[in-house]
C-alpha cells in the first residue's frame, strides 16, 4: 500500500489533482511539484476551477479505459465459451466415431 502523506490523506506518489504516478505522467510531462509528492508540476499552479477540471478529465478516461478493457473481457469471454462449445462438439463426435464397428 502506497504511504500516505501528511493532512490530506493523498497517497504518496499519486497527484491528488490528475491522478498521475511516476510510471504514468502528465502528457505534457510533469516532475513532483511537492516534497510529499502529492501535487505534480502541471497542476501545482491551477485554480481551484481548474484542478476541478483536471480531475474530471482524468477520471473520464479512466472510465473510457475501464470501459473499453470491461468490452474486451467480454468479447474474451464470449470467445472462450464458442472454443468450449466447438471443443465439446469435436469431442462427442469423436466418441461417436470410436464406437462404430470398423468395416
Amino acid at each position: 500500500m502506497a504511504k500516505r502523506s501528511g493532512k490530506d490523506k493523498t497517497p504518496r506518489g499519486i497527484c491528488r489533482v490528475c491522478g498521475c504516478v511516476d510510471e504514468d505522467g502528465c502528457p505534457e510531462g510533469c516532475d513532483w511539484a511537492d516534497k510529499a509528492h502529492t501535487c505534480c508540476t502541471a497542476c501545482i499552479d491551477l485554480t481551484a476551477e481548474q484542478m476541478a477540471a483536471k480531475r474530471e478529465q482524468s477520471l473520464a478516461e479512466l472510465e473510457t479505459d475501464f470501459g473499453f478493457l470491461i468490452s474486451q473481457l467480454h468479447e474474451l469471454g464470449a470467445a472462450l465459451a464458442r472454443t468450449r462449445e466447438r471443443w465439446q462438439v469435436v469431442r462427442s463426435e469423436q466418441a461417436a466415431n470410436s464406437n462404430e464397428p470398423r468395416a
